[in-house]
């Protein structure tokens, strides 16, 4: 820009409003007007847009080096995500304000933690599973732990991108029959949180898994959050429980009560550990907001972003939450483990 007789041309697909290359596309100059000439291209026509629809109705304006039914495709895999779509289909600035839920240094720590050594027989191991879909987009996974004057050491984590059934199953009964090999904790009940946002179908699917072989696993139980008391078992991950898993999982972590186990167990453990470590990096509660000032941002929490997903990150959260909360607040829970005379 700062020789004579030339012009910039730049080209890139917009970013939220914080982003450089938005900023010089809204910025003005001392009179008001935009300072460079823009041109908004995307696939989106004025009419959809205008209507707040995501629509391909300008594939006609492709060069012809570009392939119309290749971008549809493209569409089907950007549909898992409204603002990237609308960002690459209409060619305009999302507003997200982004806050990271678990800062770089209470994560490093974390890793560089002593592991726990627990120093008597748990009575209880806790697991939880959250049981993604597998493949481009999230993992199916798995952890437990234990829990000792209040600290918290991770026995075992496990996940798996692989969309056959007999291959998530296996990683299952190969998680908890580790957890059986560790011979300190080999008589410690297993109490099992499953995430059924499913319909509780998944969840239910489950409990015959591990219900069904109790000479294999041991003692099993599955607790069940289910406000219509049709004797479902699992637990539901809400926009309401959210924000309370990241505040127990960042308090554990800033106060120093979360660790590795020394008795760590895992099918994959050097691979699972460092994709749990940047998962947890990356989970953050994004704010994306409307043209329309008066509508109340949407709210989202995810890990999700180039190249990482946020399963691991996200049973923790699951595993910390629903085991804190049943050990100090619910009553039947309490009333259960008195009945096998564990004292939590």
């Amino acid at each position: 820009m700062g020789v004579n007789k030339t012009a910039v041309i730049a080209i890139s697909t917009p970013d939220d409003e914080l982003n450089y290359y938005s900023s010089l596309m809204e910025l003005k100059d001392e009179f008001g007007n935009s300072f460079f000439k823009t041109i908004r291209v995307g696939l989106s026509c004025d009419v959809c847009m205008a209507a707040g629809i995501v629509c391909m109705h300008k594939l006609r304006r492709l060069p012809p080096w570009k392939s119309a039914a290749r971008q549809r495709r493209i569409q089907k895999i950007l549909e898992q995500d409204e603002i990237l779509m609308k960002r690459e289909t209409q060619g305009i600035i999302i507003s997200t304000n982004c806050t990271y839920c678990f800062e770089a240094p209470i994560v490093n720590e974390f890793v560089a933690r002593e592991p726990y050594q627990f120093k008597f027989p748990l009575p209880v191991i806790y697991t939880a599973i959250d049981p993604g879909g597998g493949g481009v987009t999230s993992d199916y996974a798995i952890m437990s732990m234990g829990i000792e004057n209040g600290n918290y050491g991770l026995l075992s984590l496990d996940a798996s991108n692989s969309h056959k059934d007999n291959d998530i199953m296996a990683m299952l009964t190969n998680h908890i029959l580790n957890l059986r090999k560790i011979h300190k904790h080999r008589e410690a009940w297993i109490v099992i949180f499953i995430e059924a946002n499913d319909g509780w179908l998944h969840a239910d699917r489950l409990k015959n898994l591990f219900m069904g072989d109790i000479g294999k696993f041991g003692k099993i139980y599955l607790p069940a959050v289910d406000n219509k008391n049709l004797d479902r078992v699992g637990v539901r991950t809400t926009q309401w429980n959210k924000p309370q898993y990241v505040r127990e999982t960042k308090a554990l972590l800033s106060e120093g009560k979360l660790h590795f186990s020394s008795e760590f167990v895992g099918q994959n453990e050097v691979i699972d550990k460092k994709n749990f470590m940047a998962q947890l990096r990356h989970y953050r509660k994004e704010l994306t907001y409307s043209k329309n000032p008066a509508d109340p941002p949407k709210v989202r929490y995810t890990g999700k972003s180039a190249g990482t997903r946020d399963d691991l990150a996200m049973v923790l959260q699951i595993l910390i939450y629903w085991a804190r909360m049943k050990k100090f607040d619910d009553p039947q829970f309490q009333h259960w483990a008195a009945c096998q005379g564990i004292r939590l």
